[in-house]
């Protein structure tokens, strides 16, 4: 090998472990979960970075996907102005276009089916607006059934949708539950979750607001007849020490580390994103980045293979593409991490850019 060529291989060899570096480390550095049950009472909190979750949520209720239902659940917001989509609850069969969300968005909760998360679908939601603005335990309620969809919050109705009606996904093979986190655990929520059930009934306001009234008095949820109840979750580190003999799941698991339940290979997000500095950014990383690959790799090929002709270019950036494909299929499996088309598409583009450069650079010379 010349020793041009031997140099270049050092610096190509580099530079490749420099994108995978950067490419497949976790954000933030770790992929340690940070969230952990409270010891003063009963809940799990959240710090952005946290997950819980239930695993194989349809046998609990013996393949019963109810019509109607009341999801009814207890929060703290920490005291940040989150943007994005942060879920406090999924339910989730392997499809986001089917899952069942509840989720903030700044101070406001969110309601939905499916993945609009930037509404440009324009597909049903309900919302209450501003709940999220204090730090303190709401009590919330989400009824859906014959009466369309109904959200309160403590007691009061928020929002309602008489034509929308949300369903539990369950075409899927398994149905997950997931608190604090996406099934890919890259959309993290920060809070407190206290309280959850889920009951086979759309109750009216007048029930609501007498539960919101036993909750508020100290009490747990409680259904009106027991048969008609289908999950309510324990979120206490010892369960068996709160019971006091009431039926109740005590299967969340909190684990050390974030798990991605489910694997997304490159996503659309990037192609459907508002305009904004934190994408121009990422639009500048991912070009940028990979303009030095492609200088190098041209330089390589260019050293082994002789004067460059058009066919060394291809190959140069195609290495490049084939580098970042890599990247992005092992960032489905690393949670805190997108696998991306656009960011494919701005590596490939930056690749031929760093080509260009050096071609324009030795044309100058």
């Amino acid at each position: 090998m010349k020793k041009s060529s031997f140099v270049w291989a050092v610096i190509t060899i580099f530079m490749v472990l420099v994108a995978l570096f950067f490419g497949l480390r976790p954000k933030g550095g770790a992929l340690a979960n940070d969230a952990q049950w409270l010891t003063d009472k009963a809940g799990i909190q959240f710090q952005g970075r946290g997950m819980a979750f239930v695993e194989n949520l349809r046998a609990k209720w013996a393949d019963h996907n109810p019509a109607s239902f009341t999801i009814e659940m207890a929060a703290t917001p920490a005291s940040v102005d989150m943007r994005g989509f942060n879920p406090l609850i999924v339910m989730h069969d392997g499809a986001d276009s089917r899952q069942l969300v509840i989720w903030q968005y700044r101070h406001s909760l969110i309601v939905m089916n499916g993945d609009d998360y930037d509404y440009k679908q324009r597909r049903p939601r309900v919302v209450a607006r501003g709940i999220f603005s204090s730090i303190r335990e709401h009590y919330v309620a989400v009824v859906s059934g014959r009466q369309g969809t109904r959200l309160y919050v403590d007691g009061v109705l928020a929002d309602v949708k008489k034509d929308m009606r949300l369903a539990i996904p369950d075409s899927g093979s398994e149905l997950k539950l997931v608190f604090g986190n996406s099934v890919q655990a890259n959309h993290g929520w920060r809070g407190v979750l206290h309280k959850l059930a889920i009951t086979a009934t759309d109750f009216d306001g007048e029930a609501i607001l007498q539960r919101y009234r036993q909750w508020a008095s100290g009490e747990p949820f409680d259904s009106i007849r027991s048969d008609l109840s289908l999950l309510r979750f324990s979120f206490n580190a010892n369960p068996s020490d709160h019971l006091k003999g009431r039926a109740v799941d005590s299967s969340i698991r909190v684990p050390e580390k974030l798990v991605a339940l489910e694997k997304s290979f490159f996503g659309l997000q990037g192609l459907h994103a508002r305009w904004s500095r934190p994408m121009v950014f990422d639009i500048l990383v991912n070009v940028m980045g990979f303009v030095p690959l492609g200088i190098v790799f041209y330089g390589l090929i260019r050293s082994l293979a002789g004067p460059a002709v058009w066919p060394k270019r291809c190959l140069a950036v195609l290495a490049c593409l084939l580098l970042s494909l890599s990247i992005e299929l092992s960032q489905a499996w690393i949670p805190m991490r997108v696998s991306s088309l656009m960011d494919l598409l701005l590596n490939t583009f930056g690749a031929w850019i760093g080509v260009e450069i050096w071609r324009k650079g030795r044309a100058w010379r």
